[in-house]
């Protein structure tokens, strides 16, 4: 720690460059992400970070998670994450339940604009259907039946002569 504010990092004894507290860095163009929210040390104080591959990140966080369903078919889920920092455990659980309640509105939204598709290339043939279905009733004894009107059609006042 240069101070209570900024730090400087270094890999070996190669340096790297400079950071803010409270903001996130880059270091070796990118290759390197850093964010220090908080740090309550004095100044000079040496910290050891150590970098992990982001595979073995997400198995060592799979292994401390816990998500069962409470109940048969309740829908009601409950969440745990083991470790040994409570903020953390409680940031990282907030952070799986926002992306879960995300990719959960995003599939139904795919969902609903795919059964509108459906409902809008339905229309048209449906349609095209219903004037087959017509047609042969001019054809019956007594002419051409009148058919009831059906839930979408306008109504219009009838002319003299129709009922």
């Amino acid at each position: 720690m240069l101070d209570p504010t900024s730090y400087a990092l270094y890999l070996e004894k190669e340096h790297l460059g400079y950071g803010r507290v409270g903001e996130a860095s880059e270091f070796r163009e990118g290759a390197i992400n850093l964010a220090v929210e908080e740090v309550s040390a004095p100044s000079g104080t040496k910290f050891r970070l150590q970098s992990q591959h982001r595979s073995v990140a997400i198995a060592e966080l799979k292994s401390n998670l816990s998500i069962v369903e409470q109940g048969r078919d309740t829908r009601i889920l409950y969440w745990s994450l083991l470790d040994t920092d409570p903020e953390f455990a409680e940031t990282g659980l907030q952070t799986i339940a926002d992306i879960y309640v995300s990719q959960n509105v995003q599939r139904q939204s795919e969902e609903a604009r795919a059964t509108l598709r459906f409902l809008n290339e339905q229309v048209p043939l449906v349609q095209t259907e219903l004037g087959k279905a017509e047609e042969p009733s001019q054809f019956l004894p007594g002419g051409p039946r009148k058919r009831q009107p059906l839930a979408g059609d306008s109504i219009r006042p009838a002319a003299s002569g129709e009922y």
